[in-house]
């Protein structure tokens, strides 16, 4: 004879379910002071969700982001609310974007900012270009004009102040004064360039650009920039021009001809047997040997699509001096923005580019 008892089956909304066995041919369950028992657990378990009424979900605080220092909470699940500490109350509302309001409306207005590009010119460069690029070395005895954008990252409009400093190879500090451009009130989202006086560079070796950003006449800087830049010796010899001429688009890998010709810049003599290296953003193109006439000519192609700058370079002998001429190309699809060159020579008292609105 088999014996029959009730054993421990699981546990459903808390309540303890028991199986009769052999066989878990019937289950129950004390439902509301009563034992009830039904020959499946689904229908016992409908029978305590008649009793117990509807399962309230599980719902949680998690955290969601930082907001100007602040921790938002988001009520879960489904984000249905957002929670954080303001000025020592616990505060929710049904979106993120009207907490942020009211964090906004308890610090006040964000003070935020950052510098951008830093753009230079020297005397022999078609336009102006991005000092981290630096695709025309300075020598000695150049004057290097610095030009510096800056950009409001806050929620109100701000008066930026730029600094910029050149330190030497010898530690001596350059501060020069801005031309045009300082002191400007910019609203959120917008721009500006600050310009600056030239800088002599009266020393060879490794100089070093330092700029800063202060907002709203703090005594503080809110960012900071730091480039390197190499300052060749002076040329030694009989000073050279080289040109470069380009089609101003191709295709990706197809193959299209640079030329140029190399000459005494003074006497406008050519100069034949000399080697003429190519290059495209700092890649290597090869490089050519100018004719009896000075002129080279040179057959590439750019794998990349985009808009690139193009050098020809003449390296130089103890006689004559380099030179280097640029031109530009577009390859491939058409590029979102073109590069920024500001042509022709000094610019004094001009602003470069001012974005967004005053």
């Amino acid at each position: 004879m088999v014996d029959n008892y009730w054993e421990y089956d699981s546990t459903y909304r808390g309540i303890e379910i028991q199986r009769w066995m052999p066989g878990a041919i019937a289950y129950g369950a004390w439902i509301d002071g009563d034992w009830i028992v039904r020959v499946s657990k689904s229908a016992l378990q409908g029978l305590i969700d008649d009793w117990l009424g509807p399962e309230e979900p599980e719902t949680w605080w998690e955290y969601d982001s930082t907001y100007r220092g602040i921790e938002i909470q988001r009520w879960m699940p489904g984000a249905i609310a957002y929670g954080a500490w303001i000025d020592g109350d616990w505060i929710v509302r049904v979106s993120r974007l009207a907490l942020e309001g009211l964090i906004d409306d308890w610090l006040g207005p964000e003070v935020a900012g950052h510098i951008g590009a830093i753009l230079y010119w020297i005397a022999g460069m078609p336009g102006w270009a991005y000092l981290d690029e630096y695709p025309t070395p300075a020598k000695v005895g150049d004057n290097i004009h610095l030009a510096v954008y800056w950009w409001n990252d806050g929620s109100s409009a701000v008066v930026g102040n730029v600094g910029a400093q050149l330190t030497s190879p010898a530690l001596y500090p350059y501060r020069p004064n801005a031309v045009a451009g300082q002191d400007r009130t910019i609203n959120p989202g917008g721009g500006a360039a600050v310009q600056f006086a030239p800088v002599t560079l009266n020393e060879s070796g490794s100089w070093k650009f330092f700029g800063t950003l202060t907002l709203d006449g703090a005594t503080w800087w809110i960012d900071s920039k730091t480039i390197t830049i190499a300052v060749e010796e002076a040329a030694i010899g009989i000073p050279t021009t080289t040109t470069l001429s380009a089609p101003d688009r191709a295709g990706v890998g197809e193959k299209f001809n640079i030329s140029g010709i190399l000459y005494e810049t003074e006497s406008s003599i050519a100069i034949p047997s000399q080697p003429i290296n190519h290059s495209y953003n700092g890649k290597n193109l090869g490089s050519s040997t100018t004719g009896v006439d000075g002129d080279y000519l040179k057959e590439v192609s750019i794998p990349e699509a985009g808009t690139w700058t193009l050098k020809s370079e003449f390296p130089g002998t103890d006689a004559l001096q380099t030179s280097r001429a640029l031109a530009d190309a577009v390859v491939g699809a058409a590029p979102i923005a073109s590069p920024l060159l500001i042509a022709g020579s000094i610019i004094t008292g001009l602003v470069l580019i001012i974005y967004g609105s005053m």
